[in-house]
């Protein structure tokens, strides 16, 4: 899975290196936080390039507010839930990557 919480003009690049160098299973995913590009036109152009690349099924948008609550509540939502706290661990997750870094501010 590749949540991808970055701004909307970076989606583009960041998607095709993706999909070019990352295709090593059939289960990938690929989650775009909101904002999805930077208006209508944007948005639908961005959209066709990833279809291009990936199938429906495997792409996902998510609300920016709903994706770090589940961060910040990451562990509490894997000890809570058996079927998590078995699939999540050494034996089925060879890597997780959390960056929280925004050099810009919302006034």
């Amino acid at each position: 899975v590749f949540y991808l919480s970055i701004p909307p003009f970076a989606y583009d690049s960041v998607s095709l290196q993706i999909s070019t160098y990352c295709r090593t299973s059939a289960d990938l995913r690929i989650v775009f936080e909101k904002p999805f590009g930077d208006g209508y036109d944007d948005s639908k152009a961005l959209a066709e390039k990833v279809s291009s690349r990936f199938d429906d099924a495997s792409v996902y948008h998510i609300d920016h507010y709903l994706g770090k609550s589940v961060l910040r509540d990451f562990l509490e939502i894997r000890a809570s839930n058996p079927d998590l706290e078995n699939m999540l661990n050494k034996r089925f997750v060879s890597r997780v990557d959390v960056v929280l870094s925004e050099s810009i501010d919302v006034e």
